[in-house]
């Protein structure tokens, strides 16, 4: 998997592919006299954006921190997923979880969005 150019270390079993939740609104409307049949309308709005999110780890702080400036700049980026998923994202969340020292390894979670 890769962000850019980047190489991603993932962790296994942590991914989670990319999804989107269609928005499907139901509004009420006043009901007729007999009362038989749903008293709504169903209105379809399109999807959400895909997201997508995994833990991964760095071997050094200066790519943890190249992960952290593309998230505070608001870079966009292509992601390469697992199953051949290919689409520009954007980091919206990246949390360091744990370190080792020796050999040195930053875990974090991160969690992308389709732009």
């Amino acid at each position: 998997m890769k962000w850019g150019n980047t190489q991603l270390n993932v962790l296994p079993e942590t991914y989670i592919p990319p999804y989107s939740e269609v928005a499907i609104n139901e509004i009420q409307v006043i009901s007729g006299p007999d009362n038989l049949n749903p008293a709504s309308i169903i209105q379809q709005g399109g999807r959400s954006r895909e997201q997508a999110s995994f833990d991964g780890f760095v071997r050094s702080w200066d790519d943890y921190l190249a992960l952290e400036t593309d998230k505070r700049n608001g870079q966009v980026r292509s992601f390469e997923g697992q199953d051949d998923y290919v689409a520009d994202m954007m980091i919206t969340s990246l949390v360091p979880t744990r370190r080792s020292l020796y050999p040195y390894r930053l875990y974090y979670s991160i969690s992308l969005l389709e732009v």
